[in-house]
């Protein structure tokens, strides 16, 4: 966990973040459990708004991966992105030679192991989606999805925070790729667009208070995972897709 606050503070970001990048990792080891060695990666696309999708750099290095190839069609999401993980390489938090950022979202033959993004389907439309959809499974082994939980409740409260559908959203993809599994997950233990002031950031870097938020983030992660799917529909922020290759 105090990694990827470290990771999220580069980006800008903060607790909420970080969270997030814990709970994505336990979810990811999970599933590459069931598979074989994964050393090519792709992420496919950008976050439209938090972050620049840092931790799937972490854990590529985590899991021994030879490369990590980032695309997004937005060129100053791009540069966004190439910042951070030029601070990620000066921490000597992932190799130098790891990760390529590119400015463009096409696949073309290219073959990964893994293509995953998160917080970006909701920008395009439908047939854009379900197209980026068939092309990550025609050049992957596996695929790993996270997108805004229509469901959520703070979502409804404000419309112009974009979001989508989980329920139609896994029935209309499941007829042109193979969806293994799908749930809820990122439900923090506080609201969504919570800010922390540059003095706390700093105090939760290190010390006895560190300790005690990390804890707390770390047992609030086991209750997350044990809490009901009818509850997390309701407040986790984000929903994921696990889709097989062609």
């Amino acid at each position: 966990m105090k990694k990827f606050y470290k990771v999220a503070l580069l980006e800008g970001e903060g607790l909420g973040t970080a969270y997030e990048y814990y709970v994505k990792r336990r979810l990811f080891i999970k599933l590459l459990g069931k598979e074989k060695h994964l050393d090519s990666f792709c992420v496919f696309g950008l976050p439209e708004k938090y972050g620049s999708s840092m931790d799937f750099c972490v854990l590529a290095d985590q899991v021994k991966a030879g490369r990590v190839v980032m695309l997004d069609e937005r060129e100053e999401a791009v540069k966004k992105c190439s910042t951070a993980v030029a601070r990620l390489k000066d921490e000597k938090i992932i190799p130098d030679s790891l990760v390529q950022v590119k400015e463009g979202m096409l696949l073309r033959d290219d073959k990964y192991d893994f293509i995953t993004n998160c917080d970006v389907f909701q920008r395009f439309n439908e047939e854009e989606t379900i197209k980026m959809i068939e092309g990550a499974a025609s050049n992957s082994k596996l695929s790993l999805f996270f997108i805004p939980n229509g469901f959520n409740v703070s979502h409804v409260a404000f419309p112009a925070r974009r979001s989508i559908n989980p329920v139609d959203f896994v029935k209309k993809i499941s007829d042109k790729v193979k969806v293994v599994r799908w749930g809820y997950i990122d439900m923090p233990p506080f609201p969504s667009g919570s800010k922390l002031s540059d003095e706390k950031k700093n105090a939760v870097k290190s010390g006895l208070f560190s300790f005690f938020v990390f804890l707390i983030l770390r047992i609030w992660s086991i209750v997350e995972m044990l809490t009901p799917s009818f509850i997390k529909k309701r407040f986790a922020h984000a929903f994921y897709v696990v889709v097989k290759g062609k």
